[in-house]
């Protein structure tokens, strides 16, 4: 047998090219992710499709503050919070459900701005304590409040100023 001694390796030293197209790669690919998200939702309505502060106090005579807002493609919910109660007056927008039928099919109806509503409290998705309001022309829009002070009069009033606004960009609409 030979003794043989182990000869030192040299490791191989990385070129700086590599390192610096690996991080450049890795820099790129961060640049790419956060232009994916920041531009994902871009075309979901936002707060400001929401009516404003001064129009939901103005017509229903409460002190809600700026919305908070739930959005998907098909729908966008305004909740104005008063108080403790985060969802003291709600203002939703969405297309009408073809599966669910007619909400007001066996409810009175009430004739809003040359608009057909009805009331709708206590059904199914509103509020359980306050008044609800349901407005179907080309999107579903309905007005609740859970503040006993609030009127249906005074949804009344507020569903005919909203009505008059130009629709949120709520998608696969008509209403476009």
């Amino acid at each position: 047998m030979l003794d043989r001694e182990p000869r030192l390796r040299r490791s191989r030293q990385w070129p700086w090219y590599s390192t610096a197209l690996v991080l450049f790669s890795g820099l790129a690919t961060i640049g790419l992710l956060i232009v994916v998200v920041e531009h994902r939702d871009s075309h979901l309505p936002k707060s400001r499709n929401c009516p404003t502060v001064a129009t939901v106090n103005r017509a229903l005579g409460t002190r809600v503050a700026a919305p908070s807002v739930v959005s998907e493609s098909d729908l966008l919910g305004c909740f104005y919070p008063q108080g403790a109660d985060p969802q003291a007056v709600s203002v939703s927008f969405a297309i009408p459900d073809v599966l669910d039928g007619d909400p007001c099919k066996h409810r009175p109806m009430i004739l809003i701005s040359r608009h057909e509503a009805c009331d709708a409290s206590g059904s199914r998705g509103t509020s359980r304590t306050g008044r609800s309001l349901l407005v179907e022309e080309r999107l579903q829009y309905q007005f609740s409040s859970d503040l006993f002070q609030v009127s249906l009069a005074q949804l009344e009033r507020l569903a005919a100023v909203v009505l008059a606004m130009a629709p949120p960009p709520v998608q696969n609409s008509a209403v476009q």
